[in-house]
């Protein structure tokens, strides 16, 4: 069996949907690390792997971690010595580390001639590339399929959709469910077309439901607007498990494309998941919940206020059907 490292410096949904690939190699018997950012770290329970490491990053737009956390996880690396590193990560930074580390075998995505530049350094940091399309329009699976094919060799797909098998990966104990219907209150919502009195009619149409509006804390003061007005009470979390536990104790989840759609997919807690109109089939063949009951949605623009929340209490009554 290997020492294997992920490496995944991107936002909480990317590294979500890698539980399935840990969760198969896990099973496979091989013993893994996993390189994350201080923007995602955490989201795996910490005795889901043998080793966490912990890029910081440098704030957007710039690319790429401190220095001193850096010179921290190479040290890190040379100092477990793996065997390999799959590299999911978009970041020039995830390639080039795991190369300095003296990996041995290293595992990465090229695009081809869509980025040949970039393709060609990726192939020299890496010892072996997959391609995969430089523009999602491309993509034809869910990117839970194509982050599996990363472990090619050290497991046989397909990747697993059981979430007895996925969610301790997350949660050290999972919860029994409550009644509650959790909301995800963030900005996103407006790139789904769902407008702030779209969402605050829908909300105030699930309030009788025990209705559970959260929200992340860099994105309070946003909801907090939105909670006053459907005179709901609002929960900020200002770290990632008391979140994940809403998630796993509630009925379902309504929100748009976003960390909470896969954490639930992978909790298998039931979900409305809403998307952007204009790509709505694409982003539900790669971003769709893996593991657990969904509906999805998309509004096209012009949608009354009235009609979205309307589809969406219609949304939450049909899943929950679906998943009982």
């Amino acid at each position: 069996m290997a020492k294997i490292v992920l490496i995944r410096v991107d936002a909480i949904g990317d590294a979500l949907v890698m539980t399935p690939l840990i969760a198969a190699l896990r099973t496979a018997g091989h013993e893994l690390g996993i390189v994350l950012s201080n923007a995602n770290a955490g989201i795996f329970e910490e005795r889901a792997l043998s080793w966490q490491h912990v890029l910081d990053r440098i704030a957007w737009p710039k690319h790429g971690s401190t220095a001193a956390s850096y010179a921290r996880t190479l040290a890190e690396l040379q100092g477990v010595h793996y065997d390999a590193a799959l590299i999911a990560s978009e970041e020039p930074e995830a390639y080039a580390i795991a190369r300095a580390a003296a990996i041995p075998a290293r595992i990465g995505f090229h695009n081809g001639w869509q980025k040949p530049f970039k393709s060609l350094w990726v192939s020299a940091q890496c010892t072996r590339t997959i391609y995969r399309p430089a523009w999602a329009s491309q993509a034809l699976e869910h990117e839970v399929e194509t982050l599996f094919k990363l472990g090619a060799g050290f497991v046989a797909p397909p990747p697993p959709r059981d979430c007895a098998l996925l969610a301790p990966l997350l949660l050290a104990d999972r919860p029994d469910r409550e009644s509650s219907v959790v909301v995800q209150v963030t900005p996103k919502w407006r790139e789904s077309g769902v407008s702030d009195a779209a969402l605050v009619a829908a909300m105030r149409a699930l309030a009788s439901r025990d209705l559970h509006a959260v929200a992340a804390d860099a994105e309070k003061d946003y909801a907090s607007a939105i909670a006053s007005q459907a005179s709901v009470e609002l929960k900020i979390f200002a770290s990632l498990e008391p979140w994940k536990l809403a998630i796993a104790r509630a009925a379902l989840v309504v929100t748009p494309d976003t960390g909470s759609a896969h954490l639930a997919g992978m909790l298998g807690t039931p979900c409305v998941d809403c998307f952007p109109f204009s790509d709505f089939a694409l982003r539900r063949t790669r971003w769709s919940p893996w593991a657990a009951t969904y509906v999805p949605l998309a509004f096209a623009p012009g949608t009354a206020a009235g009609s979205i929340a309307a589809r969406i209490v219609d949304a939450t009554r049909e899943v929950s059907r679906l998943a009982a």
